[in-house]
């Protein structure tokens, strides 16, 4: 058992070999290219992450702009649609009248401090009263009756 223990601790013992000087320099920039590429690696994988993350949001945007556009196009083709309608609706409503007519949308009437209207109105008292005048009850038919009769 000793025997196995000393095995494993010289296994978990880095090795230590002896190796010419130029072999160590061809090591270490071994080592450093691929820390380089690992690097470079890493940077292109977050780059095109966020390359995918904007390419998103930029078509995303995209699409709400298009959804803008198209409603502010709606909004100016009602807009040319109510002056339009405004302007034929004028021209439609004086059409007809004659030029003498007071009452309507383009009534122009006298204003209060021109005309005092209580001069042109006159209350007449009634001479009689309308007399009372009971309604006449009249029997209901039968129109059942009636039809199958004919």
């Amino acid at each position: 058992m000793l025997k196995a223990q000393v095995n494993i601790l010289e296994l978990e013992q880095p090795e230590t070999k002896t190796i010419p000087a130029s072999g160590d320099k061809e090591k270490e920039d071994r080592l450093s290219l691929e820390k380089t590429i690992f690097e470079q690696a890493y940077n292109l994988k977050n780059l095109e992450t966020r390359y995918g993350e904007a390419s998103q949001l930029l078509s995303e945007e995209l699409e709400k702009s298009r959804l803008m556009q198209h409603e502010l196009s709606e909004n100016y083709k009602k807009l040319r649609m109510l002056n339009t309608s405004t302007d034929t609706l004028n021209h439609i409503l004086p059409l007809g009248q004659s030029p003498k007519l007071s009452r309507g949308l383009g009534y122009q009437g006298s204003t209060s401090q021109s005309i005092d209207l209580t001069e042109s109105i006159k209350f007449v008292k009634s001479d009689h009263l309308p007399k009372h005048v009971e309604p006449k009850q009249v029997a209901p038919t039968n129109l059942a009756v009636q039809s199958h009769a004919r």
